[in-house]
């Protein structure tokens, strides 16, 4: 009786204690064989993986936790691609982990963002919202503009394009289909709207009598798509959306400053200023007169350098890195800097009271002289980090210096002994000769 009851609370014991782990994983594992079927219905997120990836055991968790979160919603499925090589060549994985979005069995985009838990979470809940989100009324419209979604952080993703357009309207069929294979396609990094409301369409565009595409950003004046939605074609409207998915001056932060920079075809204005002058004459002067420069509706700048530039302000208190790694004198704040992050360029700055334009146009027509911020500045981006955290970067120096010291001291060492050793033994062999 006595051993029963023991067994008995030994299983509850080991159920309570293992019972979390032994819990089946929401995560499904998947085969080459049970692919496709797996994919073929609903929303599917799929993480390509290998056994031995450390960012994949990272990641882990956080997936399982997501597959838990959004059960019913979108399905987390895991496949081991070094077990199915035909898998790998036919995603073209090249990395580890590779994240893939696929509905309805079609493979939708490759995940590129960040692989926060929030983030993560914030992409997947994304996909779950049309691809064109209908706005019905004008407190609507205010509420999705300037609050924070469960699929949308304001401060990060502050840019909206709004369609507006009446169903009754001739050709205006036309234009919606448009923008709605446009707002699918981009729908992971961009938010697009629809709205049929007049008081909305009237506070977008009330001069405009038939479909329109707006871009909306809080703080700046509304844009409009130039030309007819219905007679363009879906590159022209793409390149105009293109063009405008940044903010026109807005406070860089780090995963804003990575996307602008390696925009294709694009080189990023940087202006950098010190926060703590804000007060400074020169400071607000100079971010008025970039300010003024960086917004279509009061820039002076040619057509053609409007296409090519973006514009975006750098607080180089919060940067100090960055700013030293370009050899900008924190003193000689406000400066201006512009980096060409798809061909590894950069120019070089120029003092805020200098004419700034003049230095823009210049490089857009090929005048101005460029550098490479590649490999060959990385000798002075390690000098600069060495003084940065003096005395400990040299600490860590004589320390390195002390073990490579020693080690050479340790092989000679054993190569003198070895030496000696074999010099006696030739001797002994000598003398034995002798004796013989």
């Amino acid at each position: 009786m006595f051993s029963s009851k023991v067994r008995l609370i030994l299983a509850l014991t080991f159920f309570l204690v293992y019972g979390k782990a032994v819990k089946s994983s929401e995560v499904i594992d998947i085969t080459s064989e049970s692919f496709d079927a797996t994919v073929q219905e609903g929303r599917w997120f799929i993480k390509f993986y290998a056994p031995w990836c450390g960012h994949c055991k990272k990641l882990a968790p956080k997936f399982e936790k997501l597959a838990t979160d959004l059960k019913g919603q979108v399905s987390f499925g895991k496949i081991d691609v070094t077990q199915y090589s035909d898998i790998k060549r036919r995603f073209d994985i090249k990395g580890f982990p590779s994240l893939f979005y696929f509905e309805n069995g079609v493979k939708v985009l490759k995940y590129s963002g960040s692989r926060e838990e929030d983030v993560l979470l914030r992409f997947c809940k994304k996909m779950i919202v049309p691809p064109l989100d209908e706005i019905e009324t004008l407190p609507e419209f205010w509420l999705k503009m300037k609050t924070n979604q469960p699929h949308r952080s304001i401060e990060n993703s502050p840019i909206s394009f709004v369609l507006g357009w009446d169903e009754k309207a001739p050709l205006s069929g036309k234009a919606y289909n448009k923008i709605h294979d446009i707002a699918k396609q981009k729908r992971s990094s961009h938010f697009f709207f629809v709205t049929k409301d007049e008081e909305v369409k009237d506070l977008l565009c009330s001069s405009c009598t038939q479909a329109f595409l707006a871009r909306f950003e809080n703080g700046e004046k509304v844009m409009t798509y130039p030309f007819s939605l219905e007679d363009s074609s879906i590159e022209d409207i793409e390149a105009w959306i293109s063009r405008y998915s940044f903010p026109h001056f807005k406070e860089l932060d780090g995963s804003m400053f990575n996307s602008m920079a390696n925009t294709k075809n694009q080189k990023m204005v940087v202006c950098i200023f010190d926060a703590n002058k804000l007060d400074n004459q020169i400071t607000r002067t100079y971010l008025e007169s970039m300010g003024q420069l960086a917004r279509p509706e009061s820039t002076t700048l040619s057509e053609s350098a409007r296409s090519q530039l973006l514009f975006a302000k750098l607080d180089g208190n919060k940067f100090v890195a960055f700013v030293e790694d370009y050899g900008i004198d924190e003193e000689t704040l406000p400066r201006t800097l512009v980096i060409d992050g798809t061909n590894s360029l950069y120019y070089e700055d120029v003092f805020a009271e200098n004419d700034v334009e003049t230095f823009l146009e210049q490089i857009v027509k090929g005048e101005a002289r460029p550098h490479y911020d590649g490999i060959w500045k990385t000798p002075a981006r390690s000098w600069r980090s060495f003084k940065r955290y003096m005395p400990w970067s040299l600490l860590l120096a004589l320390l390195a210096l002390s073990l490579l010291v020693f080690m050479c001291y340790l092989i000679c060492w054993v190569e003198l002994e070895d030496y000696d050793e074999l010099e006696f033994s030739d001797d002994e062999n000598k003398e034995t000769k002798k004796e013989k």
